[in-house]
């Protein structure tokens, strides 16, 4: 499954001058020997194509330049709530609407949870953004996301670590559509 981050690199096309065969010998496609470029380059423009019609695309962009500004100007190696200062910073300086540590409550048939999620960041009162400063993503990190979007009612939620030397980011997405 391709993701945004690698879409960039996708676009060049790689030099398949090479006989691509596989171990048995066989004819293989050379897009089967590239990780980033899977499908059929039609197929690719189709999906490119379909970006245009990305939920939030625009407001994305904003919040992922908003964190990038901020790694550039830290780096990595700070904690989470480092980050989420500058974060709040960049924001302002934008006039980019958010709220910080949004919290959640959980209904369960007739009743309310106990327990409460807080969501790092609700940005353009539609987009959950969740910052990490971990060695790299995990399971739990997109779960602890959705979570959040199902309990909010919203669809797309941004998930950015600030722990690698290049921004690490994902868009997560809970719909019907």
């Amino acid at each position: 499954m391709r993701n945004e981050n690698q879409l960039g690199r996708a676009m060049s096309r790689p030099n398949f001058s090479h006989k691509c065969t596989n171990f048995k010998g066989a004819y293989q496609s050379p897009y089967a020997l590239n990780p980033i470029i899977k499908l059929d380059p039609t197929i690719f423009l189709i999906n490119l194509i379909r970006m245009e019609h990305y939920l939030l695309k625009d407001e994305c962009y904003e919040i992922i330049g908003s964190c990038m500004e901020v790694h550039s100007e830290l780096g990595f190696g700070f904690s989470e709530i480092v980050y989420k200062d500058a974060l709040e910073y960049e924001f302002k300086k934008n006039g980019i609407p958010f709220a910080r540590e949004v919290r959640y409550q959980v209904k369960y048939k007739d009743t309310i949870l106990p327990h409460e999620f807080y969501a790092d960041f609700v940005v353009f009162d539609s987009i959950i953004l969740e910052v990490k400063a971990v060695s790299d993503f995990c399971k739990e990190h997109f779960e602890q996301t959705i979570n959040y979007l199902a309990v909010s009612g919203m669809e797309v939620g941004v998930l950015v670590n600030f722990r690698k030397s290049k921004l690490q980011y994902k868009r997560v997405i809970l719909s019907e559509r």
